[in-house]
């Protein structure tokens, strides 16, 4: 099952920086003994890694990933990288890559290609997955696009497969499938780390300013004072945010 991309539901902490969740050859620079790319694994056909900048210089490193469809006539076709880390539930992830089609073999009809995180049990299973298209037809040509999705673990995530996905269609007007491909740069997969709310005024520091800060905002109504998240200004925010900051956090 697919969640399409969106903007996470609101948190009661700030999403306010990001660690790396550590993803292996994420310039697609290193060629892989039995796959492309060393550190990811493939499916479907025609992946390659490009060393050459005077065909397509690289956004970053030595090398990108080029993929295109397999003309083979049947309606849909699928070919795509990925590769597992580790991740928990609740958690939310930032996923994000650099994709590129050239004008001189620019994607068309109705060819896609998705960035996906695949949020996997204990058993490998699936358990859900976000996806975002980041290139089509009507991408711009001949320049990098910096794309991301950032979506929340599902309960039971022991892991997440970071995915780069080229589907091609077949259409009346292309009947063994549309041409064009992509390239693709530069990956990163990052967990967010909540900031501290009761650091109300972003000094790093759990004092008394925090509390200032925060009853001059919940005496204004604004919404940053709706510490519960229950879309209400009242006394259950002080309360809440009471407690965060006896808590020091």
């Amino acid at each position: 099952m697919f969640r399409t991309a969106a903007a996470p539901a609101a948190l009661v902490c700030t999403l306010a920086s990001m660690s790396s969740a550590q993803l292996l050859n994420p310039s697609f620079d290193d060629p892989g003994f039995q796959t492309t790319f060393e550190n990811w694994d493939q499916f479907g056909g025609n992946i390659f890694l490009v060393e050459d900048p005077n065909y397509q210089p690289p956004l970053d490193g030595t090398g990108c990933g080029k993929i295109f469809g397999n003309f083979d006539g049947q309606q849909q076709s699928d070919s795509g990288v990925f590769q597992s880390v580790a991740a928990s539930e609740g958690d939310t992830y930032t996923a994000t890559i650099n994709v590129l089609h050239r004008s001189d073999d620019a994607m068309a009809g109705d060819n896609i290609a998705l960035l996906i995180l695949s949020w996997r049990d204990a058993n490998g299973a699936e358990i859900l997955a976000d996806a975002k298209t980041v290139l089509d037809a009507n991408s711009p040509l001949d320049q990098w696009i910096e794309d991301s999705i950032t979506a929340t673990a599902p309960a039971g995530t022991v892991s997440v497969d970071f995915f780069v996905l080229f589907i091609q269609f077949a259409t009346d007007e292309f009947p063994f499938g549309a041409p064009g491909a992509m390239f693709f740069d530069k990956a990163s997969l990052d967990l967010d780390e909540p900031s501290c709310y009761a650091d109300f005024n972003g000094d790093s520091s759990v004092n008394t300013q925090d509390v200032i800060a925060f009853l001059n905002a919940w005496n204004a109504r604004d919404s940053t004072a709706d510490c519960n998240d229950d879309s209400s200004i009242n006394t259950q925010d002080v309360i809440c945010f009471l407690n965060l900051w006896n808590a020091g956090c």
